[in-house]
């Protein structure tokens, strides 16, 4: 410890020297060494002078020491040595090393014989790298969205060796961006180097989000160990201040409607209707405890009953072609659906029928395993042929036993198309059962009958059975998972199954898991008809811009394969890439004619390049899927020939995303930017025109920018393929915020279809279209939920608990009702989130920077919320009176005093930071405060009798305090001139040396 007192240390042999007689100095022999070790910062390290009389008569040699800067000599700088004959002495030369000496330098050390020679040395000095971080100010911050926190640090470098220093600052949650300027700094021994941690949220907080920020600050000069510290900031982001909404204290309903008009533009009318119209509004939310209402509407002129659109219409990205609504009540007892339905029937029937009706649902125990009994009526509003579509069906899942479900349905139609005959009625009964054995099989049964308005008859059934079909949120006990099923229908059966016999059966073998998934899997599926369907077309479909050839059905499909995937990165630098390789056959038939058939064997291999978002420029990620498929088609055409051709499909799929740049953020704020692109080429190699896998491409492309105010997407769709022409559709929209939930938009599109043989020329049609969106609530007045609390917090100057004209707001005054939080704007105000009604513990918390308090005796501990109602509080906060002090430093007398202070000289100042002071009043309730580097202390405290005291748990090794306590009574006067004394008791200096002679 270093001293403060100066003391000249008396040499008891110099008088003796100067009374004796000079002897001849030729007698004496001397030497110098120094320490074999380095020597650290704030050390003793010795030089030993070694000398020996080789005369007959006494000797005495007088000595001088220089030390070179910034080492220090705390020996005297002139001695003199008597020696007697034959006598031999060593003189310990006691030097200090300064905390700023170099580290991996060494300052000269000399000793002169007055009249004779001098002998030179070198200490060496060990590089002693070490520093300190702390926070410049308050290391927590509040502020509302939009607003930015920064927080000033500042490193110490302790040591004896110049840092350079690198700070990584990272921010969680993720939403937010974070810099450190500057973020690498050189600091010199002694020095302190400032830099700033800014932290933003990248995206408008529509909640309370605490965010932590955790400063890595790392020297390049220190081993790893102790080279790295880490600062903690804490940022709390607070939304927007808004208005008691007593809409949200009721059960609310989400409601968004949205109006749009556009009209054709270019060469491709064609006598279409060349405007249109749109409007749609959509409700949904609960109107009773258990019931949840569901409306849908929307209205297009002209729609598709009143004429055909134009395809660039068609194609526009918020176009509605329909005229419906939809009304839907839904209870844990029963389902009311009018209008615009849609009605699941067994599978033998029909797959999901959806049409202009009414549907109602009545399930009597309100369990997954009650009977739901069920009734619809419907016409057929999607398809260009209408059809009367009724039916009835009763079903259940029992709680026990082997029939895990069970259903029985009616199906009729009325102005049907197809061989089932216009007019047909049919009945059928659906079963699942597991099966009461060892291994997991569970087995599916279902048979059906109908007949149609010319008395055919016809009957239909199915069967599977299945291993280790497992359900929701049952184990997976097996690897294996395996299973078969049959499905037949005759000509005169009135359903799905309609003279078809299907049959399918597939198997799959997890092979491992981990680190790597991969399973070995095969699929056979095969359908024979008997009789051709009649396949209907929807208008969508024939609007559609894609050409016929790429719509298909399939009747027979055999693929088996290997897919894998990795659960886990690998630490080695290059990985197979996760995906799957498949072998197929397959038989398809045209969407368009059923005559053109085609059988097809190919290989198809697919390969995700990275198993999770890789990043890339920008801040941005990238995902890379790459496809391939290749093979032989064999075909024919209406009856001709067969013929076989060989082909190849490739492409990508790739998708990049990343913060939006900077001119966009100027535009719209924080938000996203996302790229997808979807490509595939064709290579006929035998340049087969009528193929399915003909020579030719298609790509998809589309860019979206999402903020809180703006949505803009883009997208593009091309085909060219050998005697199909070139066909296209690009599309866009753009969206903005106008005001509170009001949008206003653009949408437009081009289309452009291909020349294709006999079909005469391309034609090109664009459309444009503006919309307007506004979403809003509706509240159910019956149905109150919650409550809420608003007020203000205020300076109560007068200290009566009451809000007093010209008593100020206190602004940045965290208020915290359970887990809400809300902050006081510039006038004190502020509103918390509606709350489930009750009590609720209330906190207030001014910033760290303001030194306000409650009155303990009115402090609000909670809030009663009631439902349906605004809550007003109103807080008073007081400012307690500052009371300051000093803690003072001392050195206890020791006998190396005098030398201590002889290597200070007096100036260096001790680090008096971080002694805790602790006022406790008569209540026992506790303030606490710290001190600054030169000691100076600040409490806040109440009016009241406080006794103030140092935590002996913040004193140093060896320090004790004086006096224990201070006992001070305030009031509203400002209190200074505390003082506390504190006293180190250091031990003796260790003289260090090893020496060696020359």
């Amino acid at each position: 410890m270093r001293c403060r007192s100066r003391v000249v240390v008396a040499c008891a042999v110099l008088s003796v020297c100067l009374s004796a007689s000079t002897a001849d100095a030729t007698t004496v022999e001397w030497s110098i060494g120094a320490p074999e070790a380095e020597a650290g910062p704030r050390s003793f390290p010795a030089v030993a002078v070694h000398l020996r009389n080789t005369g007959a008569e006494a000797a005495a040699v007088r000595l001088e020491l220089a030390v070179e800067k910034p080492l220090q000599s705390i020996s005297p700088k002139q001695t003199v040595v008597e020696l007697q004959p034959n006598e031999e002495k060593t003189l310990l030369q006691t030097l200090y090393v300064p905390p700023e000496t170099a580290g991996g330098t060494a300052p000269l050390v000399s000793v002169r014989e007055v009249g004779g020679a001098t002998r030179e040395v070198r200490v060496r000095i060990k590089s002693a790298a070490s520093f300190k971080a702390k926070t410049d100010g308050v290391d927590s911050h509040f502020i509302r969205s939009g607003e930015k926190a920064s927080y000033q640090l500042k490193i110490d470098n302790t040591g004896n060796t110049p840092l350079h220093f690198k700070l990584k600052p990272t921010t969680s949650p993720e939403k937010s961006r974070t810099k450190a300027t500057p973020d690498t700094l050189l600091v010199a021994p002694g020095a302190t180097g400032e830099t700033t941690i800014e932290v933003e949220p990248t995206a408008t907080i529509a909640a309370y989000t605490a965010f932590v920020t955790i400063t890595d600050i790392q020297a390049d000069e220190m081993p790893d160990a102790a080279a790295k510290e880490c600062r903690y900031f804490h940022t709390e982001v607070f939304p927007p201040q808004t208005p008691p909404d007593r809409v949200a204290l009721y059960e609310t309903l989400k409601a968004s409607v949205q109006i749009g008009g556009g009209d054709t533009i270019g060469s491709g009318k064609r006598g279409r209707s060349s405007g249109v119209f749109n409007e749609t509004l959509a409700i949904d939310g609960l109107i009773a405890e258990e019931t949840r209402l569901q409306f849908l509407q929307a209205f297009t002129h002209p729609s598709e009953r009143r004429g055909e659109l134009s395809s660039a219409l068609a194609a526009l990205p918020g176009s509605s072609q329909r005229n419906f609504f939809h009304l839907g009540l839904y209870n844990p007892h029963w389902d009311l659906e009018l209008g615009e339905i849609s009605a699941v029937a067994a599978r033998l029937l029909s797959s999901r029928e959806t049409g202009d009706g009414v549907r109602v649902a009545v399930r009597p125990l309100a369990r997954p395993e009650s009977v739901q009994v069920e009734v619809f009526a419907e016409r057929n509003t999607l398809t260009l042929v209408r059809k009367d579509v009724f039916g009835a069906a009763i079903s259940g899942r029992p709680a026990a036993g082997p029939i895990e479900s069970w259903r029985v349905d009616t199906l009729s139609k009325r102005g049907d198309v197809g061989p089932q005959g216009k007019n047909w009625d049919s009945l059928a009964f659906e079963s699942g059962w597991k099966l009461p054995v060892e291994i997991p099989l569970r087995a599916e049964l279902s048979v059906g009958a109908g007949q149609n308005s010319e008395g055919q008859n016809g009957f239909a059934g199915l069967a599977g059975l299945h291993y280790n079909r497992t359900l929701p949120n049952e184990k997976d006990t097996s690897p294996v998972k395996a299973g078969v099923e049959f499905a037949t229908g005759e000509k005169s059966f009135p359903g799905a199954q309609n003279g078809r016999d299907d049959r399918r059966a597939y198997v799959s073998f997890r092979i491992s898991a981990n680190p790597t998934y991969a399973e070995a899997y095969a699929n056979y599926n095969e359908s024979n008809y008997k009789v051709v369907p009649n396949i209907e077309k929807t208008l969508a479909e024939e609007q559609d811009i894609i050409p016929d050839f790429l719509r298909t059905s399939e009747s027979r499909l055999l693929n088996a394969g290997l897919r894998w995937k990795r659960s886990s990165e690998p630490s080695e630098a290059w990985r197979l890439p996760s995906g799957n390789f498949e072998i197929q056959q397959t038989s398809y038939f045209t969407n368009s004619n059923f005559l053109d058939r085609a059988d097809e064997k190919a290989a198809a291999l697919n390969l995700t390049l990275f198993d999770r978002p890789q990043p890339g420029l920008g801040g941005g990620t990238w995902e890379v899927n790459l496809a391939s498929r290749g093979g032989i088609e064999m075909h024919e055409n209406g009856g001709a020939e067969k013929s076989e051709s060989r082909f190849l499909t490739t492409g990508p799929d790739i998708r990049y995303t990343q913060p939006a740049p900077a001119f966009l953020e100027k535009i719209g704020g924080p938000g996203s930017l996302a790229v997808e692109f979807t490509g595939r080429y064709t290579k006929n190699f035998d340049g087969d025109r009528q193929a399915l896998n003909r020579t030719g491409f298609n790509t998809s492309a589309a860019a979206t920018w999402q903020t809180e105010e703006w949505s803009v997407r883009a997208a593009s769709t091309i085909y060219s393929y050998e005697n199909a022409g070139f066909a296209s559709r690009a599309s866009g929209s753009i969206e903005r915020r106008i005001g509170r939930d009001w949008w206003a938009g653009i949408q437009g599109a081009v289309t452009t279809r291909g020349a294709e043989t006999g079909r005469g020329a391309s034609s090109t049609e664009g459309a444009v279209m503006l919309t307007f969106r506004h979403d809003f609530r509706i509240a159910v007045p019956w149905l109150p939920r919650k409550g809420q609390a608003t007020g203000r917090v205020f300076e109560d100057v007068d200290n009566n608990g009451r809000f007093d004209p010209g008593e100020p707001g206190l602004a940045g005054v965290k208020v915290a009702a359970g887990k809400f939080q809300a902050l006081t704007d510039a006038d004190g105000n502020f509103t918390l989130p509606a709350m489930e009604n009750g009590k609720h513990p209330l906190t207030i918390t001014p910033p760290s920077e303001v030194h306000y308090s409650e009155n303990e005796a009115r402090k609000s501990t909670e809030v009663q919320l009631t439902k349906g109602e605004v809550t007003t509080l109103p807080i008073g906060l007081i400012k307690p009176t500052v009371c300051e002090g000093q803690v003072r430093f001392a050195q206890a007398k020791n006998p190396d005093a005098d030398v201590l202070q002889a290597i200070s000289g007096g100036d260096d100042k001790p680090d008096l930071a971080g002694y805790e002071l602790i006022a406790t009043d008569a209540t026992g309730r506790q303030t606490r405060g710290f001190t600054r580097a030169d000691g100076f202390f600040s409490l806040y405290l109440e009016p009241g009798k406080y006794q103030i005291e140092i935590d002996s748990a913040s004193l140093r090794s060896q320090q004790s305090v004086t006096p224990l306590h201070l006992t001070v009574s305030v009031n509203r006067t400002r209190i200074e001139n505390l003082e506390f004394t504190v006293t180190d008791h250091p031990k003796r200096i260790r003289k260090t040396f090893i020496a060696g002679n020359e």
